[in-house]
Formats: structure tokens, sequence, C-alpha cells
């Protein structure tokens, strides 16, 4: 082999063990736990109330479509009880017939109706509880727990997660009203 090509494979073996060593220190302290719908579907649901009842700090919502009267009434006896509840969801998702935002702020839950940053569509599904994320393909609708192919990942005791979910979201929340950054903002109420 030739000094060139040793010099070259020595580089990919040391990127290869800093992968490694960087790839086991997160996962080394990271707890991640993965629920797919519809075979778990119900669990899932059961898990998002659990989370939502066990929470003492924060709850913060991004979600895309919300038709869950369950966890609509989870997230409602929190609020009641003091944690700092807010929700954002898709605008246009918001404004349909089974949509539980109305509930929401009838409830006095802070609630935010966007439209994605760049004239899409709002579709993240997250979901901060403290300090863990929930977040996946999974909206909270009777679809993704009765007959959608959907993910769910919790991952706890991740800061670098955490960290960038709480800043999408406070982005999210703080909507500027001009320049490249806006979001158009249908509806709050706080």
């Amino acid at each position: 082999m030739s000094g060139r090509r040793r010099r070259r494979a020595r580089g990919f073996w040391v990127l290869g063990l800093m992968i490694l060593l960087v790839f086991g220190a997160i996962t080394a302290r990271a707890e991640v736990r993965v629920l797919f719908s519809p075979e778990a579907g119900e669990e899932i649901l059961e898990t998002l109330v659990a989370r939502i009842k066990g929470a003492e700090e924060r709850i913060y919502i991004l979600m895309y479509s919300f038709t869950l009267d369950e966890l609509a009434d989870a997230l409602i006896a929190r609020h009641e009880d003091g944690v700092d509840l807010r929700v954002v969801m898709d605008r246009r998702q918001a404004g349909q017939e089974k949509a539980v935002d109305e509930i929401l702020v009838k409830a006095g839950v802070p609630v935010m109706r966007l439209g994605g940053s760049n004239g899409g569509y709002m579709h993240i599904k997250m979901m901060i509880v403290d300090d863990a994320v929930v977040t996946g393909s999974y909206n909270w609708s009777r679809g993704a727990v009765e007959k959608n192919d959907e993910n769910l990942l919790i991952i706890e005791d991740e800061e670098d997660v955490l960290k960038a979910h709480l800043e999408k979201f406070e982005k999210l929340w703080q909507p500027t009203s001009d320049g490249d950054d806006a979001v158009p903002v249908d509806f709050i109420s706080i």
C-alpha cells in the first residue's frame, strides 16, 4: 500500500473512531424509546396521556393535526394545575371540524395557529414535557392511533436534542411580522 493510501486509510480509521466515540457518548446518557402505530397505537396514546399527567414544569407542543379529546382533556387538567402549557398548531389543520384548538382556548390554554415558516405547513409533531422530547410522525389523531403507520420517539437525558427543540419552539412561539423570518399567524389566545 502506498504512503498516500496508508494515510488515507488511517484518516478514515481515525474519523470512524471519532464518530463511534461521539455517538457512544450521546447514546450512553440518552434514553430513547421508540413506538410504532398502528401496532402500538393505544399504547402510544396511553403513554402520551401519562407523560402529560406527569408533567411538573412545562409542556410545549408543536402539532400538525390535533383531534384527540383524551389528550386535550389531560392538557387542560395540567394547565389548571399551573403547568406552563403552550400549544402551536398548523393553522390549516386547526380550523378542521374535529380539531381541539377551540376547546383548549375556551379552557384558557395558550394556543397559536401558524402557517409554515416559508409559506408551507407547520408540520412538526413534537412535545416537550419537562426535559423530555416526544417526537416523530405521530399526529394526535384517531387515524394515528388506529390506522396509520406512524412512529413516536421519547428522548430523555439528551441536552442537545432538548435544546434544539426548545429553540425551534421559541422561534415559532414568537413569530415576527416582517422580514424573511415572518411566520403567518392566524390566531393567538393567551
